[in-house]
């Protein structure tokens, strides 16, 4: 496999992984005297504390009940995929490849756990929270925290080897999975480095709504989500800025 390849499988394994993220930026995070000399004070009311949802084939969008409460389901089956799909490439790559591959997975395994478990003890930042969003953060934080524990059962057999990032990791993974309020004092999100500009705006992008288990036989109806802003500017202000992610 040339370099290039072993970069592309990397990059779609990234992008599965982080599909279907539930998130919020929030604003607590900012100098606000230093906020206001930035472009972004002109997009406060746009960008922050508000709940919302990448997902890589139509943008990152603004949280909708009607569409966006199922996604865990989608969730669980992604992270399943990934695990076995791991497993076939360990089968099929030499050593050395698959080496680096579950690596720098690892590495954006580790990443996505941190920020889901940060999100999960900031919650209040939201607005309007509700019992329902509450649910999704916890949800999102044990399915996480469950896949890096697979990854490292399946992986990294001998756990003394494995090259944390963050010291909490251990800690966060080996934690009881029906505990999800206990603080954990993680480091704060970074502070963003993003220009934004609003003179290449989208029109709202029309979707169609998933269907729940019990609904299988009805219509899928088709609504509109709008994009918090295009999609290009979307994946590098929230991938690459917020979440250190290379398209």
């Amino acid at each position: 496999m040339t370099s290039k390849e072993l970069q592309d499988l990397h990059s779609r394994l990234v992008i599965k992984l982080w599909n279907n993220f539930f998130f919020f930026i929030p604003i607590e995070i900012f100098d606000l005297e230093l906020l206001e000399e930035t472009p972004f004070k002109d997009y406060k009311e746009i960008l922050f504390n508000k709940l919302s949802v990448i997902d890589f084939e139509y943008g990152a969008f603004y949280y909708d009940p009607e569409i966006d409460n199922i996604r865990y389901v989608k969730k669980t089956k992604e992270l399943n995929e990934l695990t076995f799909e791991l497993i076939e490439e360990k089968n099929k790559l030499k050593d050395y490849e698959f080496s680096f591959l579950i690596d720098k997975y690892f590495e954006q395994t580790e990443c996505v756990l941190h920020i889901s478990n940060w999100l999960n003890n900031n919650i209040n930042c939201i607005q309007e929270i509700t019992p329902s969003i509450t649910g999704l953060f916890k949800i999102q934080l044990f399915l996480y925290k469950k896949h890096l524990n697979e990854i490292i059962k399946q992986f990294y057999p001998d756990r003394k080897k494995i090259a944390f990032n963050n010291h909490h990791t251990l800690r966060i993974i080996e934690s009881n999975f029906e505990t999800f309020q206990k603080p954990l004092n993680l480091s704060p999100l970074p502070k963003l480095n993003r220009n934004l500009k609003d003179n290449n705006k989208k029109e709202p992008t029309e979707i169609k709504a998933e269907q729940s288990p019990v609904e299988k036989t009805n219509k899928q109806k088709k609504v509109k989500k709008k994009p918090l802003v295009t999609e290009e500017e979307a994946r590098k202000m929230i991938l690459k800025s917020i979440f250190n992610i290379d398209e």
